[in-house]
Parts: C-alpha cells; structure tokens; sequence
C-alpha cells in the first residue's frame, strides 16, 4: 500500500498554498511490447481521498504532468487533492521518463525510443483497481500541456476503460483516429497561448481536434456557444446519447496555463467528470456504436482527398426519409445532397465541390431514427 505523509509546503509564487497530504513515489514495472527482454520502471504517486475506505468504490482521476515535469509536481499541490478531499476520489500521477510521453504524434516515438506509455497506463490502471476499491464505471483523465497531448491519446486508445478526458493546453498530435466508443471530452485552451497554438502550426488546431471528435461521438455538427465569464467561452457539441459531449472552453485572458482565475479548470472539470461516467458495461468488447452499424452504414467517400468531385456511398436497411448534408469546419451548412423518401438497399451520390476552398468538411446522413457524420478533405 502507497503509505500518506502529512507536510505543510509553501510555493511561493507558483503554488501559494498547502497540501496537507500526498504521497510517496511508487514503482511500476513494464514489459515491452514489442521486446519482452526490455522492461521499463515507471513511477507514479497516488493521493487516496481523506477516509479512503474498502467498503466504497471511488472514481479514479489520473492527471498528467507537462513537458519536462513529473508525477511529484502535481502530488504536492491541492489542485486536485484537494479537490479529491472534498468529493472523494483517489487521484494518481503518473511519471513520463526524462519528463517526456510519447503521445503518439511525429517525433515523439523517437524521443521516447519508441516506448509504449499507453501500455504503462494499463498497468497502472490495473494495478489500482488491484488494490484499492476503484469504480470501473468512472474512470476519468486530464493534463496540461504535453500531458493534454497524451490525454487525447489515451482516449483514443482507452476509450473502453477511460468515461471522459479534461486536456488543459494540449490538442491531438496526429490525423486520422477512431475511438472504439465515444468519449466525454472537455478542454481548456488560451486563444492566444504562445506555446500549444489554439490555430496550430504543424499539428491539429483546438476547435478542429473537437470537431473530428465530435464526427466520431455522433455530435449534432453545429456547436452552441455562449458566454461564461469575461474572457471565456464555452463551445459545446452535444452527443444523441450524452456519452460523448465535448465542452470547449476558450480563454481570452490567460497564457499556456491551468486556469484558476476568472474560471477554475479544476472544479469545472470535475463537475463535467461526475456527469460523464460510463453506464454500459464495457467487460466484453463492443463495436463502436454498435446499434447504428448494424442498422445502416454510411461508407467514406471516394476518392479521399478529392478534387473537385467525391462519392458518397451509403446503404438502408429499410425505406425511409433520408437527408444527406454537407457541412464546413464551423458546423454550418453548406448543401443539401438528398432530401427525400428512399428504398432500402445501397446508394451514392457524387459531390461537386465547385467554388470551395481547400480544407476539411462533414457529410452527414440523417433518417427518422439515424444518423451519422464523416470527414472528407477537399485538396486542390
């Protein structure tokens, strides 16, 4: 058991409070994946809520360090211990090795030769619900910075054992992903922080990330924005079924940074966390979705990227009412390709996108009890 030692610490500037209670650093042992010979020693520290009792099943919250720190950063401070304290979760903190993840973008395999931080992450998880009374249902992420890099890729990888994902200052590093089922997300993001760029330089901008994940969450395209504080605005896409709501929250006022004044990033995080747990059994893999992929399917489009003209397959088990819809990165509308009674079977139709620039766009096929969007890149 990961034993709790009681220190009074002040941080000056950085973090000018207390943390009463955290814990010390404890090892993990990872066998390669792709060479048993080579097992890693990874670390974390873990902080179990005041009371911590077998007798109740607590959420876990792992939280993730940036570039260059490590699990301690985070165990000594009340951001989330304090927070764990009070609405009682166990929260851990793992450790990258020389302060790097490899979250699966260009560059960061060989920085990391290439190891397999996803699996650490398993093994920890594992490893905590070995010992302590953790509920599998409510299992949730979040990080800043390079850490808010490795939380969308956790949630991609993990998405049948992680309920939801809070990235701070982070984006997705790579294209082209699909989560086994939908994810809860809610993310933090200065428009004008100088470090992770909310437009992007060389990787996904922040509002794309959360459009393709709202593509994969089955997210009505067309985000609702509205004003929270001076400075902050929340971006919302709202899944049909609620397991895969993504909040965006922009800051006007703020840098590469947790956000604690004006909004605290922690209390609305964990307040979007208790709202976002799992309540399907996720013991037997599933296919993503599975009740609209065996109802009707809607194909990718051919060719892909495409210039100027694309087909759009798609197949109904049953007639029915069908509208097929093209939409632009922003969520509005742009044209109407079917709107109209159709037999059952296999259809397509081609799209001509005349008088469009290059960028990426969403089509999305629509019946009375159905639905579902995809991404096609128009590449003059």
């Amino acid at each position: 058991m990961v034993k709790k030692y009681a220190a009074a610490l002040f941080w000056g500037i950085i973090f000018p409070c207390f943390s009463l209670l955290f814990s010390q650093e404890t090892q993990l042992y990872v066998t390669d994946k792709n060479d048993p010979n080579i097992v890693y020693t990874r670390s974390y520290y873990l902080h179990l809520p005041a009371g911590y009792s077998d007798s109740t099943a607590y959420p876990l919250v792992l939280g993730f360090h940036g570039r260059g720190g490590a699990g301690e950063t985070w165990s000594v401070t009340p951001q989330w211990t304090a927070k764990a304290d009070a609405e009682k979760f166990i929260v851990a903190f793992p450790s990258g090795i020389d302060g790097l993840w490899n979250i699966g973008g260009p560059g960061y395999a060989e920085l990391t030769n290439n190891r397999d931080d996803v699996e650490f992450v398993s093994v920890l998880i594992d490893t905590l619900r070995r010992h302590y009374k953790i509920d599998s249902s409510k299992i949730f992420v979040t990080g800043v910075s390079l850490g808010g890099f490795m939380v969308y890729h956790l949630g991609v990888e993990l998405s049948h054992i992680i309920s939801a994902i809070g990235p701070v200052a982070g984006r997705m590093a790579y294209f082209g992903f699909e989560p086994e089922y939908p994810l809860a997300i809610v993310h933090f993001h200065s428009l004008y922080d100088p470090v992770v760029l909310y437009e992007g330089a060389f990787i996904i901008p922040v509002h794309y990330t959360l459009q393709l994940w709202a593509n994969e969450n089955n997210c009505n395209p067309r985000p609702d924005t509205v004003d929270v504080a001076f400075g902050v605005k929340k971006i919302s896409w709202h899944a049909l079924d609620s397991h895969g709501d993504i909040d965006l929250y922009t800051i006007a006022n703020s840098s590469h940074e947790w956000p604690s004044t004006g909004i605290k990033a922690t209390d609305v995080i964990w307040e979007f966390f208790k709202n976002h747990s799992k309540d399907y059994s996720t013991s037997v893999p599933q296919p993503h979705r599975p009740a609209k992929k065996t109802t009707f399917h809607l194909s990718q489009n051919y060719p892909n990227p495409f210039n100027p003209s694309t087909t759009i397959p798609y197949n109904l088990p049953g007639s029915s009412h069908v509208t097929l819809t093209i939409y632009d990165l922003a969520g509005r509308q742009l044209e109407t390709l079917v709107n109209g009674f159709q037999s059952a079977g296999k259809h397509q139709i081609v799209w001509q996108a005349n008088g469009l620039s290059n960028g990426v766009y969403f089509y999305r096929l629509q019946t009375e009890h159905f639905s579902e969007t995809r991404r096609l890149i128009l590449l003059k």
